[in-house]
């Protein structure tokens, strides 16, 4: 209760949902495409603007980490990404990076 949690790939927001419901207190949806969400307790974000708030120092920090069936996708060049062998890991270490200490990742 009361975390603020990073969802990473998001079609519909169904993690969204359920993280408020068990009582999240912000979810920021991080995805390739842009979203709309008009709950005053989410925020939607494309990895350009993720990383525009993470250099302003306004990106996370984040009590944990959601993603279901997205990281893997990562690098694949299929959502406008660039090819890379290593784009599952290095998303998962940028999302770290704004983790707090102690944080959790979810991975489904």
């Amino acid at each position: 209760e009361g975390a603020r949690l990073l969802v990473i790939g998001s079609a519909s927001p169904w993690v969204e949902g359920m993280l408020i419901g068990m009582g999240a207190e912000h979810v920021t949806t991080l995805e390739y495409g842009e979203l709309q969400c008009d709950h005053p307790q989410v925020t939607t974000m494309t990895p350009d603007e993720a990383r525009r708030h993470y250099l302003y120092g306004d990106f996370g920090p984040f009590d944990g980490i959601v993603s279901f069936s997205s990281v893997e996708h990562s690098g694949l060049g299929r959502y406008g990404d660039g090819l890379n062998p290593w784009g599952d890991v290095q998303t998962i270490g940028r999302a770290w990076c704004a983790c707090k200490q102690g944080g959790f990742l979810l991975l489904g």
